[in-house]
């Protein structure tokens, strides 16, 4: 019997399926960005504007960090939000219920 054709799983765990579902794999970058601390992500954030700023970078490799900066953005955003609705809970259990209201900076302070 040939076993080149074998079906078990030992076989099929050196596959990446990653590169059959590329949905998946931005799936976990994802997840891995939304357990970075928030200063990580801005770190990472800075790491990848520096090389696209460097130019030195190919279109595919510019266009994946290009990528990976807006799930992190995201995932930021999303930190910036769960501190956000944290806050308004401890306002809210205090007794002071007012809402928060936006910052919008005046000239300088940006």
């Amino acid at each position: 019997m040939n076993s080149d054709f074998s079906a078990s799983p030992k076989g099929a765990a050196n596959v990446n399926i990653g590169c059959f579902f590329p949905f998946l794999r931005v799936n976990m970058a994802t997840k891995k960005n939304h357990r970075l601390s928030f200063d990580a992500i801005l770190d990472e954030l800075e790491t990848i504007v520096h090389r696209l700023e460097n130019g030195s970078v190919s279109l595919e490799d510019a266009l994946q960090s290009f990528e990976q900066g807006v799930h992190l953005v995201r995932a930021g955003q999303h930190k910036l939000e769960q501190a956000e609705q944290k806050i308004q809970i401890l306002l809210t259990q205090s007794g002071d219920v007012e809402q928060l209201s936006s910052f919008y900076p005046t000239q300088g302070e940006e």
